[in-house]
């Protein structure tokens, strides 16, 4: 089997982060810009550099952010939801997210059966845990804005929760999908501190801060038979020209970029790219070197004005 190198090349624009794949070695592609194709084959080991390292293996602490965490957090703990390039929800752990109220409440309902790799249950009592753990101050988490969204939760049955929300928000699957909340992981688990509490595609085998985590196929994943990989490992890798000559050089299969001379290089090495539309920023900067935002004051306000937590 060849191996295929793909870089996955993210920028910010305010709008847009810009996916940028390669792919090298021989083979029958006809472009260099082409595809996989044919039918998944089970087996083999994935390598991705990220962009930084993690600062905990906890859900609710680690960030839902496309350029980094996202891709190891999915890996971790799969979701409840997707949405796809038109921004559709597509269920995955969750079978549905519905409101007939037009987002005054929502009706979550789970596929019956998930487990998390401990044993124990993913079901509407654990997704209340982890929703109203984000929301929780004390757990420090930088999805509490979305949580706080929601004013109360209750479980009505093994796989079906309610969500009241505090004001009406019609959309609100779409902060799921962006958030932590969109990650569900074992309440007997947290509770003790441990690791091993997840229920996506792979569970943990080891992770050195600052060198490679080690993670292996889940064999109690509800999706089987993905994941098709067995075994996948993240490397954070901080300077941009040592991703791309990691990835040239066959020390990667993926690598997740953000700086767009990189962008430039790959495009003109006839790797494959992909766009991943936003739809919005992560971020806005002042300029405070001149008004009105040298005025701490007028930072203040806009902060205030724009801070949905209560």
């Amino acid at each position: 089997m060849r191996r295929r190198t793909r870089l996955l090349a993210t920028a910010v624009t305010c709008c847009a982060a810009l996916l940028v794949g390669a792919c090298g070695g021989g083979g029958d592609s006809t472009s260099p810009s082409a595809g996989a194709s044919g039918k998944p084959v089970a087996g083999g080991h994935g390598r991705i550099l990220t962009l930084s390292d993690l600062r905990s293996l906890d859900p609710g602490t680690i960030g839902n952010a496309y350029a980094s965490t996202g891709v190891v957090g999915n890996a971790l703990y799969g979701t409840l939801m997707t949405n796809d390039e038109a921004g559709e929800i597509r269920y995955q752990m969750a079978e549905s997210f519905t409101t007939t109220d037009n987002g005054r409440t929502f009706t979550l309902k789970l596929r019956p059966g998930l487990v998390f790799s401990d044993g124990t249950p993913l079901n509407a009592e654990a997704v209340k845990f982890n929703w109203d753990r984000v929301k929780d101050p004390a757990t420090g988490s930088p999805h509490r804005s979305e949580a706080s969204m929601i004013a109360s939760t209750e479980v009505v049955d093994d796989v079906t929760l309610t969500a009241t929300m505090v004001t009406q928000v019609p959309k609100y699957a779409q902060s799921v999908v962006t958030s932590s909340l969109n990650w569900i992981a074992s309440p007997a688990a947290l509770r003790k501190g441990a690791a091993a509490f997840d229920a996506g595609p792979f569970t943990l085998k080891s992770w050195t801060r600052q060198a490679a985590m080690e993670l292996v196929k889940n064999p109690r994943y509800w999706d089987a038979p993905k994941p098709y990989l067995d075994t996948l490992t993240f490397q954070a890798a901080l300077d941009s020209n040592q991703r791309y000559n990691t990835l040239q050089t066959g020390g990667a299969d993926v690598a997740v970029e953000s700086n767009p001379v990189n962008f430039d290089k790959a495009d003109k090495s006839g790797l494959p790219n992909t766009v991943l539309e936003l739809s919005g920023g992560l971020f806005m900067a002042m300029n405070t070197r001149r008004a009105p935002f040298d005025d701490v004051r007028a930072r203040q306000a806009v902060a205030a004005a724009l801070d949905p937590m209560p």
